[in-house]
């Protein structure tokens, strides 16, 4: 059994969202759950699979980009609880990599908002829009759980974006120009920004570690080779560097090395 700490973090919970809470913390807890088998009681979760008894009487279904909002909500908030470094990252992502390959009973989803219909669970319809809710909310690093919390909201994006699942590649760019900023070149003072430093290393890293090859690219997803250089000096400075803690330098270490391995078109 998993030894995670999840928590849902509100004081007064839909009871959908308890429902998807339970079926997530149950999935990661016992490595043998089948990613499959959870991506289907999630489906029946979706108000129109919702069976009748799983349905209050005096409460009516919720309408899709309702219920997608709140989903996604909540599988965002769990994976920001696990720890970058820990293998539930990968369990999660099979999870949703299975969900995405699902065939559900509802086949298409109606979103007012685009005046859009999306494919139900093929285009993973408001995955994005609630991920970038979530991340543009965490605007600060300066506390300890915060910065836990980023690194760990990175891992889940770069491996949904590894597996196709999603596309968060503009995350990666984001987080390579935040390891960039001359700030953290120069003047550092104190364990904060050092600690600031560390952080942003160890996501700019994470991202190259899964999705290198995209960052390569000389396309709109690329980064370009100017800042690919810098990107790669800087994590061979740091993994150099004694102030920093082992588990950084071996991240930036292994970042480094996949980017030697990586060859610029």
């Amino acid at each position: 059994m998993s030894s995670l700490h999840l928590e849902l973090k509100d004081d007064d919970p839909w009871f959908v969202e308890e429902k998807i809470f339970k079926i997530l913390v149950n999935y990661l807890q016992d490595p043998t759950a089948s990613p499959a088998a959870t991506a289907q009681a999630l489906d029946r979760l979706f108000p129109a699979n919702r069976p009748d008894q799983d349905q209050p009487a005096d409460e009516p279904r919720e309408d899709p980009g309702s219920f997608l909002w709140h989903f996604w909500g909540v599988v965002h908030n769990v994976a920001q609880q696990i720890p970058y470094t820990a293998p539930e990252h990968d369990r999660l992502a099979e999870l949703i990599k299975a969900l995405k390959g699902l065939s559900s009973q509802t086949k298409t989803v109606y979103m007012a908002s685009w005046d859009q219909a999306f494919d139900l669970w093929g285009d993973l319809p408001m995955l994005g829009p609630t991920f970038r809710e979530l991340y543009d909310r965490m605007v600060s690093l300066n506390d300890e759980e915060e910065r836990e919390h980023w690194q760990s909201l990175n891992a889940y994006a770069a491996r949904l974006t590894r597996d196709g699942s999603a596309d968060l590649i503009l995350f990666a760019k984001y987080a390579i120009e935040g390891l960039l900023e001359e700030d953290l070149e120069h003047g550092l003072v104190g364990d904060v920004p050092g600690a600031i430093l560390e952080c942003r290393m160890t996501v700019a890293a994470e991202w190259v570690i899964y999705c290198g090859q995209r960052l390569v690219a000389q396309e709109e997803d690329g980064i370009g080779t100017e800042n690919w250089q810098k990107c790669k000096a800087r994590f061979s400075n740091v993994s150099d560097k004694a102030s920093m803690s082992p588990q950084t330098r071996e991240i930036a270490q292994k970042a480094k090395q996949v980017m030697e391995a990586l060859q610029l078109r």
